[in-house]
């Protein structure tokens, strides 16, 4: 049982790390004065650090959606 357990976390392991290992690309920026963000090859979006963020506009009436956002795709 342990021997099962065992070589189940190293294949989860092993799935997580694959974006890290393969080289993932990334995208980084600013988004306000002491923010940025980083935007992964699979969509994940991350916004770290303090303060206010910068207004981003989204224009609903376009299809698909048009935004100024920098991490847009």
């Amino acid at each position: 049982m342990k021997r099962k357990l065992g070589f189940l976390a190293l294949v989860l392991l092993s799935v997580a790390l694959l974006p890290v290992l393969a080289g993932a690309e990334t995208r980084t920026g600013k988004c306000g004065e002491n923010l940025t963000y980083t935007l992964t090859d699979d969509g994940t979006l991350i916004i770290s650090g303090t303060g206010n963020m910068k207004d981003y506009t989204l224009d609903y009436q376009q299809s698909p959606y048009i935004t100024s956002a920098p991490w847009k795709k």
